[in-house]
């Protein structure tokens, strides 16, 4: 079934204005026009691009002018009408219903297959340039189409579009693409892009990155990320890195003061996040945080150092306890620890070690960590010195039994 649409291509109709950002009141999109002029693409190509993206070379034959493709491309955008349904919501990668066989250009299922597949027909090196007003209009979209089509804008216009859903308080995660050395700093430096920072390179943005590292009106993982890359940072380190990265150690973002004291316990390992000896539920509840958001070279080491020698009963979400098949021997070889002596059994510390790693990615409140919109709650109790440790750990998922649905990987 071959379809019509016609181009309705107007020149100069972009509003340009003299602001650095794209206005947050995206332009409601029009209703899809279709007109006497033919598009050579059928819901039978779309639909296998669906299955097979390299279904997209067949448009160079097709339609060989790529301007024409990026024309149709906007034109659609303009109209509008691209709500696609998403057929496994939940799922991290969302994935949308590839057209029916009856369906025209009007559909919007056709209509966002079809804008996926002229962007997949681009050469590698092509950009897609959006007049401003335009711009708004994809700001109204959802965030996996915004995604698509902000992969084929230049890095001028990523970094606008990126600073604009920022301002406008909507998502705007993944959708840079790696920046030059001078888009990094334009995106860090002017725009103030958490997304900006992973571009940074260490031989030619030191200062900028030092900036990020102390500036708490970037987000603690931008702050994290830039320590990182400091401490790889060539004619930077050892003891002038240790004694900058010092103050962070007690940062009140956790994640931050785990970035620094990973780097800093590489020459000074007493600062490694060991369960604290103190009645403070609080001071013990730091010390996991910070050990579940850093990167330690005797992770089992200190985990098993928050549980008492007759190990930690770890509870999932049916209520029953874990029954490991065999205990583990910690070895405690790393100078200064302060776990018990060697050859001490301590039952459960893999699962202990990756249900506090998943800690990373949330908050916790006196001995209750919120991990995305679940919870992990741990008991402690004093042990022989008075000291608290933890007993026993309840936690939201059964990593040993979980899986990802099948209809997580695609349609």
């Amino acid at each position: 079934m071959r379809l019509v649409l016609a181009l309705v291509l107007i020149a100069g109709c972009s509003s340009r204005s003299p602001a650095s950002s794209i206005s947050s009141r995206a332009s409601p999109p029009a209703k899809p026009e279709v007109r006497s002029a033919e598009l050579p693409v059928t819901v039978e190509m779309l639909r296998a691009f669906a299955d097979d993206h390299s279904e997209a070379f067949k448009l160079f034959e097709l339609i060989p002018e790529e301007a024409t493709r990026a024309a149709i491309v906007k034109q659609v955008l303009r109209e509008g009408t691209l709500g696609c349904e998403v057929v496994n919501p939940g799922c991290p990668v969302l994935f949308y219903g590839p057209p029916e066989p009856d369906e025209t250009i009007t559909s919007p299922c056709f209509r966002r297959t079809l804008v996926e597949l002229l962007l997949a027909s681009f050469r590698p090196d092509s950009e897609l340039e959006l007049d401003r007003g335009l711009l708004r209009t994809l700001m109204s979209y959802d965030e996996g189409l915004i995604r698509i089509v902000a992969m084929r804008l230049s890095e001028a216009q990523q970094i606008e579009l990126v600073h604009s859903l920022a301002k406008a308080g909507a998502e705007s995660r993944y959708i840079l693409n790696p920046l030059s050395t001078e888009g990094a700093a334009v995106a860090v430096g002017r725009y103030h892009l958490d997304e900006g920072v992973d571009s940074l390179d260490r031989g030619h943005h030191e200062a900028l990155l030092r900036r990020v590292v102390f500036d708490r009106t970037f987000s603690d993982e931008a702050r994290s990320r830039a320590i990182m890359e400091l401490a790889d940072s060539p004619g930077w380190g050892g003891s002038e890195l240790v004694a900058t990265l010092r103050p962070l150690l007690a940062d009140r973002s956790c994640r931050v003061a785990a970035a620094a004291t990973s780097i800093v316990s590489r020459s000074d390992p007493s600062v490694l996040p060991f369960r604290p000896r103190t009645r403070d539920p609080q001071a013990v509840m730091r010390a996991l945080c910070l050990f579940a958001l850093g990167s330690w070279g005797a992770a089992d080491v200190i985990a098993a150092s928050f549980a008492p020698s007759s190990g930690i009963e770890v509870i999932y979400p049916d209520g029953r306890a874990y029954a490991p098949s065999r205990a583990r021997i910690v070895e405690t070889s790393v100078p200064g620890n302060r776990v018990p002596r060697n050859g001490v059994v301590h039952r459960h510390v893999d699962e202990l070690e990756e249900a506090l790693r998943s800690v990373g990615s949330g908050t916790c409140t006196g001995t209750v960590c919120k991990v995305f919109h679940e919870r992990i709650e741990v008991e402690l109790q004093p042990d022989a010195a008075g000291d608290l440790v933890i007993v026993r750990l309840h936690h939201p998922r059964d990593f040993a039994e979980e899986a990802i649905p099948d209809s997580c990987s695609g349609p």
